[in-house]
């Protein structure tokens, strides 16, 4: 959902408040909100895609101190980014 039709949902719902019945009114909210949370969840999205990308591409020196190893470390710590969008 681009941001031009959250926009274009909150103007709809703003002028249903004055002008249109408050179950039509009611209904221009539910699509506001439900357009808002959208585009909230794909940025939400995108960004942990990014920050799982970075874990991906680190390329830590290999102390020796990780019991599961230094590229390990790396994959897990991506794999446990983009787990959080699934609960």
């Amino acid at each position: 959902m681009s941001i031009d039709e959250v926009i274009s949902a909150a103007y709809r719902y703003g002028s249903s408040r004055r002008f249109e019945s408050e179950e039509r009114s009611d209904k221009r909210m539910s699509t506001l909100r439900t357009a808002i949370e959208q585009r909230v969840a794909e940025a939400v999205a995108r960004e942990r895609e990014e920050c799982a990308k970075v874990c991906d591409a680190l390329n830590f020196v290999d102390t020796g101190t990780s019991p599961i190893g230094t590229r390990a470390s790396n994959r897990h710590c991506a794999a446990a980014i983009r787990a959080r969008g699934t609960t």
